[in-house]
């Protein structure tokens, strides 16, 4: 999950659960909306986010008796 603010530099995306920021003046204008690409760069940490909770996540093993 992330929140879009608004400050003084422009739009920036923040990530909930780390407080990674991404602005949308950090991307080039030149390759469309800035806000979209900042998106679409939030979207990806937060797959990352998600595919390391699935990689930590324990395993129960069965144990012989």
């Amino acid at each position: 999950m992330y929140l879009i603010k608004r400050d003084n530099h422009g739009v920036f995306l923040l990530c909930t659960a780390c407080n990674h920021v991404e602005r949308g003046k950090d991307f080039d204008s030149g390759l469309g909306s800035q806000r979209t690409q900042a998106a679409q760069a939030t979207n990806k940490h937060l797959r990352d986010h998600q595919e390391a909770q699935i990689q930590t996540r324990p395993i129960a093993m069965a144990t012989e008796k």
